[in-house]
């Protein structure tokens, strides 16, 4: 229960990043922020599975590639919907 409780900030903060990425994607028409502020909460949910979970914790060079990935499917996304990243 104890690490339950210091896990809990971790989503908090991936989704006040998200919302802060989507308000300024917002107010400055900078696309691939918009896309990002819906991507980066859920990175936070899958940091906080690993942080509290009993499977196998995910390595440094995952979580890279999992930033990475998230990182060029929004940008992909962002080609296919506006036709440019700002």
């Amino acid at each position: 229960m104890e690490k339950e409780k210091k896990g809990c900030l971790i989503p908090l903060a991936f989704l006040a990043a998200g919302i802060i990425s989507f308000c300024i994607g917002l107010a400055y028409d900078i696309h691939i922020l918009y896309v990002l502020g819906f991507l980066i909460p859920a990175y936070g949910g899958t940091m906080y599975s690993q942080y509290t979970g009993k499977e196998k914790k995910w390595s440094p060079l995952k979580h890279i590639l999992v930033s990475f990935l998230m990182l060029l499917i929004a940008a992909i996304v962002c080609f296919i919907l506006y036709g440019k990243l700002w």
